[in-house]
């Protein structure tokens, strides 16, 4: 008796698993991946502001954090706007980025 609950439970856990079948996995598989892309991102972005935020109480702060803008680009302005990280005084965020001509 316990053998065929357990089997029709198994079996009622496999089909709630995937709703869908293949286009289920194929879905959840596609929300993982955004996810993780999501997450690395933002992760990049996290290491930029902390160290913009440990660079800032410098005395030279405006060179070290200039340099930091230099290095990491993209995401140290994404990283100062998301985690709300404060700049240094008289600090000009765009003076960092590179110019075509």
């Amino acid at each position: 008796m316990t053998i065929i609950v357990a089997s029709s439970l198994a079996g009622l856990v496999a089909r709630a698993a995937v709703p869908g079948g293949w286009l289920g996995i194929v879905a959840m598989f596609l929300v993982a991946a955004v996810f993780a892309i999501l997450l690395g991102l933002v992760a990049q972005a996290w290491v930029a502001s902390v160290q913009i935020r440990s660079f800032s109480r410098r005395p030279d702060a405006n060179a070290a954090v200039g340099r930091l803008f230099e290095v990491y680009g993209w995401r140290a302005r994404l990283g100062c706007k998301l985690f709300r990280v404060p700049l240094p005084k008289d600090f000009d965020a765009g003076a960092g980025k590179k110019r075509s001509s």
